[in-house]
């Protein structure tokens, strides 16, 4: 009976170890996020994260069935497959308030957002749109709180898409945005300081950047071949190529009157910062320094020439002896690199006189020459001695 109770016993704390491995993997607490409330086509768990998994259709009049969860929503994810946002989904709108809503992340399915589907929600400070989305529809993300959006390249805006986004510092219009309606689409982002227009867009359209206060500089490509109406207001600088429409459209009446500015990309006028270093001069290659315009971003380069080296007083690394030179190296104090002369032979020693082995040895002919010569010399000398005295 003991043996019996004991195996249950066994088996029972196998269960419980099993059962830890599989929700304390770590041995620390796993937290899996409950859900709170679920419909067709929707989950929400209790971290406020909604999840969007199918289409869902707009009913005018209708309330979403997540409407009574608005104010617990803190993010939204768009699952794989969804193709639609449908209009005034997550609009703070008609008594409901997505009031702690702060992140959208659309999945590489979606193809249009509809009217006004995220707009009013100042809370929102991100939002991933995704490659591939062809429509926004109007006021989409209106009066949200992002300083910065990503917009993907090939869509059709139509108007108010941005409508009093008054957060919003900075924005890029990729290649191959095109319009619908009126299109005011920052209008009234009272901080908008810098609109990027890449190339591959060829018009901007009425009343693209009104009532932006804050607008100081909007980049203007060549490709812009057409600019509908008055877009571009309240005293901003259009930086641009000479030549172009952005130039003619600061030169008209319209750009005279709203006291508008250009700036040439390719023109001489620039205002240079200062000088950056970007690549050290060495003893024996040239550096390289930028300077970047304030304006307009185009940067000027130059060489900084090699600083050569400057070597030390030098040190014999071999001694020169009387059979071979010696070798004095010098280095670089800047670089370490290192250079080397020559140090000449040593002289002869002074030879000891009564040092027999000095002597020329008995079969050494190589003085023979020089004593044939002396004698020769002398002989002709005594000789003409003898002739003087004869003669006298």
């Amino acid at each position: 009976m003991k043996k019996t109770f004991g195996k249950i016993k066994l088996k029972g704390l196998a269960i419980i170890f099993t059962l830890g491995l599989l929700f304390f993997p770590n041995g620390t607490t796993t937290v899996f996020a409950a859900e709170v409330a679920s419909g067709n086509g929707w989950t929400l768990d209790d971290a406020g994260v909604f999840t969007l998994t199918e289409d869902i259709p707009y009913v005018e009049g209708q309330p979403y069935e997540w409407a009574p969860y608005a104010e617990q929503i803190k993010e939204i994810v768009v699952a794989e497959g969804v193709t639609e946002i449908p209009a005034i989904a997550f609009s703070s709108y008609n008594g409901v308030n997505y009031s702690q809503l702060q992140k959208v992340t659309m999945s590489s399915t979606v193809k249009v957002i509809g009217l006004s589907a995220f707009a009013d929600n100042p809370t929102l400070t991100e939002v991933y749109l995704n490659d591939g989305l062809e429509e926004v529809k109007n006021v989409a993300f209106g009066g949200a709180g992002f300083t910065e959006i990503r917009l993907p390249e090939n869509v059709l805006w139509y108007s108010d898409v941005f409508y009093n986004c008054d957060n919003l510092v900075s924005v890029t219009i990729p290649a191959g945005s095109r319009w619908e309606g009126a299109n005011a689409q920052f209008y009234g982002c009272d901080n908008l300081t810098y609109v990027y227009i890449e190339e591959g867009v060829d018009t901007i359209p009425f009343t693209f950047l009104n009532a932006c206060p804050s607008l100081k500089y909007v980049w203007v490509p060549r490709s812009v071949t057409t600019i509908q109406g008055t877009p571009i207001l309240d005293g901003a600088c259009i930086i641009g190529y000479k030549g172009t429409v952005a130039e003619d459209y600061v030169n008209s009446p319209t750009g005279e009157y709203n006291h508008l500015v250009f700036h040439a990309i390719d023109g001489d006028e620039h205002s240079y910062g200062e000088w950056q270093t970007v690549k050290e001069a060495t003893c024996t290659e040239n550096g390289l320094q930028k300077r970047t315009c304030d304006i307009c971003h185009t940067e000027q380069t130059q060489e900084i020439t090699a600083n050569g080296h400057v070597w030390d007083d030098g040190t014999v690394t071999q001694k020169a002896t009387v059979d071979a030179e010696g070798i004095m190296t010098y280095t670089c104090t800047k670089c370490g690199a290192t250079k080397t002369e020559t140090i000449a032979k040593l002289g002869q020693e002074p030879k000891d006189q009564n040092d027999v082995s000095q002597s020329p040895k008995t079969d050494d002919y190589s003085n023979i020459s020089l004593w044939m010569m002396l004698l020769l010399v002398s002989t002709g000398m005594m000789l003409s001695l003898n002739a003087k005295k004869k003669l006298s």
